[in-house]
């Protein structure tokens, strides 16, 4: 892993698409490294466009800086280095075998030495290897996603990032894998992962981000954040909150949910 100390600053972060502003002067609290990082909220609130803008897939305005460093000032090879984005949209359509693309993934770190060797050694850290010569489009859902999630974490970038990594996976991959982010970040990489599963938010992560309407709502620890009012005010869903150790359970309030209609 790269050596880049301190945390992720986010200041007056903007995105538009075209003439469409989508996010606007976003602020977030410092990202650190060595925590897992949740960000959360409804469908259409930004995260994933904000998670594309903090790893530089995207353009966006704004100040992003980690240890000192512009993000927005590194050479795309330097940038692929420190950074390890997995998207939330699947490979599809490539008759790339998982050893191919994890192997793609290291090169374009600026890597040269051994790539067969250490992409193996990504794939068994998934328990995929047995994967590791089967083309992408003849794999499942969930086995492609394992292949995306070994691209990210190839390089052992210092920042990694994940859009839902765990939505086509069973009960058994989806903690092994958070088990491995959690690792990944107290090796000291800063780690930002977008989830639905606030349960799963609350199990895994240290820290925890909400946007509502691509604007910052709240932070904190996940048992401070992840409260009935929360719930209420960001996902309009009446419930009250249940923690038993580590593990988190949301209860609906039943009259509530009942009543509740989708929009027009």
């Amino acid at each position: 892993m790269e050596k880049v100390q301190d945390a992720l600053a986010v200041s007056r972060l903007g995105v538009a698409y075209g003439r469409r502003r989508v996010v606007h002067d976003l602020s977030l609290p410092p990202i650190a490294r060595g925590e897992v990082t949740a960000l959360i909220g409804p469908n259409g609130a930004g995260k994933s466009t904000v998670l594309k803008a903090l790893a530089r897939v995207i353009a966006s305005e704004g100040e992003l800086r980690f240890g000192g460093t512009d993000l927005r000032q590194l050479a795309p090879r330097r940038r692929a280095a420190l950074i390890g984005f997995m998207p939330q949209a699947l490979p599809q359509g490539t008759e790339l075998t998982a050893l191919e693309s994890v192997v793609i993934a290291l090169r374009a770190g600026g890597d040269a030495d051994g790539l067969d060797r250490r992409a193996v050694a990504v794939l068994e850290r998934l328990g995929i290897v047995d994967l590791a010569l089967t083309p992408l489009d003849r794999m499942s859902g969930g086995e492609r996603q394992l292949v995306s999630l070994a691209q990210a974490i190839a390089r052992d970038p210092a920042m990694l990032f994940l859009d839902e990594p765990t939505s086509a996976l069973d009960l058994a991959h989806v903690h092994r894998v958070m088990g491995l982010v959690r690792a990944i970040a107290r090796k000291g990489a800063a780690v930002v992962i977008v989830l639905h599963d606030l349960a799963l938010a609350s199990q895994w992560a240290d820290r925890t981000i909400v946007l509502k309407s691509a604007r910052l709502h709240s932070h904190g620890a996940p048992r401070e954040v992840i409260t009935p009012r929360m719930l209420a005010e960001v996902y309009g869903f009446a419930a009250r909150v249940e923690h038993v150790g580590d593990n988190l359970f949301i209860v609906p309030d039943h009259a509530a949910a009942g009543a509740a209609r989708f929009p027009s």
